[in-house]
């Protein structure tokens, strides 16, 4: 039996890029992101404290920077490991998504409006 565990998050373009960071992705296959030359160090360090208020990334002592969440980790974990992206364009629908492949799950992004749904779908088979 395949168990998956589903987690969907919403983000702008600017918040997922300073995840993407935190994550040390720097490069990605993705939707046109914000350049880094558009994010200016004050609303960087606003959307990164935003972040960690609503649990995305924590601040540790023994850390020197915020590092990603369990959740969100696990979500760029397979963005990161993935050998595949699969772009899905519907019709009429207007909603573009991305989907990764690879490793032990797969990771979703949407872009719908000005915000960013972002799922992380992983599987444990024999459970």
């Amino acid at each position: 039996m395949t168990q998956w565990i589903e987690r969907a998050f919403c983000f702008s373009k600017k918040e997922f890029l300073v995840l993407l960071s935190l994550g040390g992705i720097s490069h990605i296959y993705s939707f046109e992101l914000p350049g880094r030359e558009e994010l200016d160090r004050e609303e960087a360090i606003s959307l990164l404290y935003g972040l960690v208020k609503r649990g995305f990334a924590e601040v540790r002592e023994d850390e020197a920077r915020p590092v990603l969440s369990r959740d969100i980790g696990s979500l760029l974990e397979a963005v990161r490991r993935a050998g595949y992206a699969l772009t899905v364009m519907p019709g009429n629908a207007g909603v573009q998504r991305i989907i990764y492949l690879g490793g032990s799950g797969l990771a979703l992004t949407e872009l719908t409006g000005r915000r960013m749904r972002s799922a992380s779908e992983r599987f444990r088979p024999g459970r």
